[in-house]
Formats: structure tokens, sequence, C-alpha cells
């Protein structure tokens, strides 16, 4: 009988034993969540600066667990804490090997650490287990920077686009109805045409484009883009607008640094007529550098001709450089350019210019789908030749700025709306003028 009842006690002991540790973990699986929860959100809407301070919040109870272990090393990537990044997610992948997603993130922290060895032996294991196809793309450029043959592959790849909008000053035009001349007696004025000044409409865009890349060997590869674009006025047809661009180039790419050099031809055409041709040679050179940190330097020539207008005929040559600085989920981009202009007729050369151009790029990435771009640029530019007409060396400042927003509605549809003003302010008052435009649309790629 005793015997009995120990034995009941002792059933009664391991259930309610049962019960506190499933209790235990069952509570521990809820905090679990809770806690993970808001930093797997704040990465969702690629707010990464503030994962990165929740995961440090939680790593003194949560590291050395693999799901965390990934949000925290996601975090750290994105916000270019390389090292933690790789300790991270090298716990993961020692823990689950075949987790090729933290092998992948693991293989880039390496790479922007300089660790190309590291880094190229994890992108060939994720390349051996058929990754998907985005993460293909990626995964080839990678390779191929490291001078690693990738996919053989030639693509083609197309979009189509089109925009409806306002401008205020289609034909970038003075707003002034008078001019005055210095051939003529002091206090005479000449009234400007009506073609000639300021005018304001609504306007249609339509355009499309394709790009095809070969790649030849490791590194090296051929791009082909063309693209062609037609501006339709509501009401002026005379300052309507269609451009056609081509350009082809040779790309070596190795390790961090991308070379091109190639061919550029451009045609504008104004009321379905052709105003301007552009033929041109261009190189350059790309660093993807440590850090979040990319530089280019490059160096263009252009033979610019117009048709019905030779004294306008320049060759152009421009010296080029920017710096851009990835910062969690903020770009900012600064450059600058210097531009010289020969005439090709002697007559012309009061039409060819020097210029110097700085301009500031910044983009921010409000969730995964949502993004904000704004530039910033400045132009001084000096004629070679006093104007016949007015008698003064034509110098110009101009001033630009423009603000993009984005919305990546799915991987092939980006909605987008654009708002910019321009100011000229010319020693020659007849070519001073203000801008602004507002101009919404879509954009699919294919």
């Amino acid at each position: 009988m005793r015997a009995g009842k120990r034995l009941v006690a002792a059933v009664l002991a391991a259930i309610l034993m049962c019960s506190a540790v499933a209790v235990s973990y069952a509570e521990e699986s809820i905090s679990q969540e809770e806690s993970w929860q808001e930093l797997s959100r704040l990465l969702k809407l690629a707010r990464y600066e503030e994962a990165w301070v929740e995961a440090e919040s939680l790593a003194w109870e949560w590291e050395g667990e693999s799901q965390f272990d990934l949000l925290m090393g996601l975090s750290a990537y994105h916000t270019q804490r390389y090292y933690e990044a790789v300790f991270a997610l090298e716990r993961v992948v020692h823990a689950e090997p075949e987790n090729m997603y933290a092998r992948f993130v693991l293989a880039k922290s390496y790479y922007e650490l300089g660790d190309m060895d590291s880094a190229q032996k994890e992108f060939k294991i994720v390349k051996a287990n058929n990754p998907p196809v985005d993460v293909a793309r990626e995964l080839n450029t990678y390779l191929t920077r490291l001078g690693v043959e990738g996919d053989r592959k030639s693509t083609l790849l197309g979009y189509i686009e089109g925009y409806i909008g306002h401008d205020d000053n289609i034909n970038r035009a003075t707003a002034d109805k008078t001019v005055s001349f210095p051939s003529l007696p002091p206090g005479s004025i000449v009234e400007i045409n009506d073609l000639a000044r300021k005018k304001s409409d609504m306007y249609t865009t339509l355009g499309g484009g394709l790009s095809y890349y070969q790649p030849l060997k490791s590194g090296l590869g051929l791009t082909v883009k063309g693209s062609l674009t037609h501006k339709d006025n509501f009401s002026s047809d005379e300052f309507d607008e269609g451009i056609i661009k081509l350009r082809a180039d040779m790309n070596k790419t190795h390790n961090r640094d991308t070379w091109r050099l190639g061919l550029a031809g451009q045609n504008y055409r104004l009321d379905s007529s052709s105003y301007s041709n552009i033929a041109g040679l261009y190189g350059d050179w790309l660093r993807n550098g440590l850090g979040g940190w990319d530089y280019t330097l490059g160096l263009s020539y252009n033979d610019i001709s117009y048709p019905d207008q030779e004294l306008f005929d320049v060759q152009q040559y421009y010296l080029n450089g920017s710096v851009r600085r990835r910062w969690g989920r903020t770009y900012h981009t600064l450059g600058l350019m210097f531009g010289d202009e020969k005439a090709r007729n002697d007559a012309g050369k009061h039409n060819a210019r020097d210029s110097t151009i700085l301009f500031y790029d910044y983009s921010i990435y409000l969730d995964p789908r949502n993004s904000l771009q704004a530039r910033l640029i400045y132009n001084d530019s000096e004629r070679d030749e006093a104007d016949p007409v007015f008698q003064v060396v034509r110098e110009d400042e101009f001033l630009g700025a423009m603000m993009i927003w984005n919305l990546q509605y799915n991987p092939q549809l980006l909605i987008n709306t654009r708002l910019g003003y321009s100011d000229n302010d010319s020693e020659i008052s007849l070519y001073s003028y203000d801008r602004s435009y507002l101009e919404t649309g879509v954009k699919y790629t294919f």
C-alpha cells in the first residue's frame, strides 16, 4: 500500500516537473519571439541603424541562437560593421551549414573586409547550391570581380516608361519681353519674339530601351545599350523633343576595380527635325572601396554638330571624378567635372565654353519599397570670345535641384514622381531664365 502511494507521488512529481519545464520553455519561446519581433521588423523596413542598436541590446541574452545571430549579422552588414557581421554570421554557418543566405551575406562581409580568399570560398559554396536567380546574378558579379568564372551567359534587359507632367518653361527661355543691344542708341530696346520667351505647358513622355551584356572571358565583357525617348507638349509642338541614344563599351572587372572604354552617340530632334548630333568616346574607372566608399574617375570626348547651325559645332572634353559613401540606408555622392570646348569654326568661338560643374547626390531607402533621391548641381561657364551681337563675353551660373520619390511596386514595376527647379543667371540677360517642373509616371523592366 505504501509502495503504491510512493509510486503515485513519484508520478505526480514527474508530471509537475514536466509541466514546469513546459511552462518555462513556452515562456522562453514567447519571450524570444517578442524580443526578436522588433529587430525583425526594423530590418524589413530597412531601418538598419535602429536594428543594430536593438540587436546590441539583445546580444547579451540571445547571442549564440542561430536565428538571432542571423538578424544581428544582417544588421551589422547593412550598417557597414563588417567585422561584427562576420562574427555573427560565422556562428550561424557553423551551426547551420545549409543556410545559404547567411553564407552569402558572410561572403559579402569577407569581401568588404578585403579577405578575398574567404569570400571566394563562401561564394563558390553558395553557387554550388543553385541559389535563386537574383542571388545568382549578384553572386556572379562578385566572382567576376574576384577573377573567377561566373556563368558565361549573355543577358538582354529592357524597359518601357511613360510620364505626364507640367513644365513652366519648356523652351528654357527668358521671361523678359524686351532686350537692349549695345550697337543700338542708348535707351533703345527690341521686343523679344514670343517663340523666344518663356512658355509653360503640360506634356507626356514615352520611352524605352534595351541593354545587352556579353561576357567574353574572366572579368571582361561587352555592353551595348540603346534608348529612345519622345516628349510631346500639349500645345507647343515646335518644342516637342526626341532623343535617340546608343552606347557600347568594353568593361573589365577585377577585385574591387572596374574599367570601361566605349563609344557613344546621340541624336536630338526638335519638332521632328534633327537639331544636334553627338559622337563620343569615353573611359572611366570605378573602385568599390572598403567601408562603404566608392570612387570614380573618367575622361570623355564628344564631337557635337548642328546640321543647320554650323557655328555651334564644338569639340568637347570632360574630366570627372566622384566619391560615394554608403551609410546605413543612405548614399552620399559628391562629384566634380571640368569641361573644355573648342569651336570647329573660328567664327563660332563665342559658342565654345569652359565649364566647372559641382554636384551632390543623396538617396535614402525608407523601406524595401520606397526611396527618396535628391540632387544639387552648380555649373559655372564662360565663353571663349565675346558675343558678336552683345559685345560681351557670356558668363553663366547655373543652379539646379531635383527630388525623386520612387515606389518599387513589384520587381518589374517602378512608380516615381520628380520635382525639379533650375535657375540660369547669365551675363547676357537674354539667356537668363528659371524653370520648374513636376512629373509622375511608371517604368516597367523586362
